[in-house]
C-alpha cells in the first residue's frame, strides 16, 4: 500500500521478515512517523518480538502486525490491522478491508503498491 510517496508497511526478505512501519499520528498533517526500521522498535510503545515463528508487532498493546517466512522468496501476513496508527486498513489471511472495500483471495507478487492513496 502506498500513500501518496509513503510506503507506511514494508516487509522485506531475510531469515525473518523485516519490517518497515510508519505511523499517522496526526492525520490533518499527512506527515508519517517510523515507528520500526528494519523489525528494530524506534518508538516505546511499540514492541516488536516474535511467536511461534512469527514476527508480530504490538502497539500499545494491540497486535498490529503478524507475519511469517513462507519461502525463501514469500511471506505470509495472518494479521495486520493499521487502524490504531491512523490509517483505516486491517484484515488477516482471508480479507483486507481499506476504507469501505473488501479485497479477498487475492495474490501480489513482484514490487510496486497493490493499493495507492493520494494524500
Amino acid at each position: 500500500m502506498a500513500i501518496g510517496e509513503v510506503l507506511p508497511v514494508l516487509v522485506g526478505k531475510g531469515e525473518k521478515p523485516q519490517v518497515w512501519l510508519q505511523a499517522l499520528p496526526n492525520p490533518d498533517k499527512s506527515e508519517f512517523v517510523t515507528i520500526v526500521e528494519a523489525s528494530i522498535s524506534k518508538h516505546q510503545a511499540v514492541k516488536v518480538f516474535e511467536d511461534s515463528g512469527a514476527l508480530n508487532i504490538h502497539v500499545g498493546g494491540t497486535n498490529v502486525l503478524s507475519v511469517r517466512v513462507t519461502g525463501e522468496d514469500s511471506a505470509e501476513i495472518s494479521l495486520l490491522d493499521l487502524r490504531p496508527l491512523g490509517i483505516n486498513l486491517h484484515g488477516n489471511n482471508s480479507e483486507l478491508k481499506v476504507g469501505g472495500s473488501i479485497f479477498s483471495k487475492n495474490s501480489f507478487a513482484g514490487g510496486g503498491a497493490m493499493i495507492g492513496f493520494e494524500k
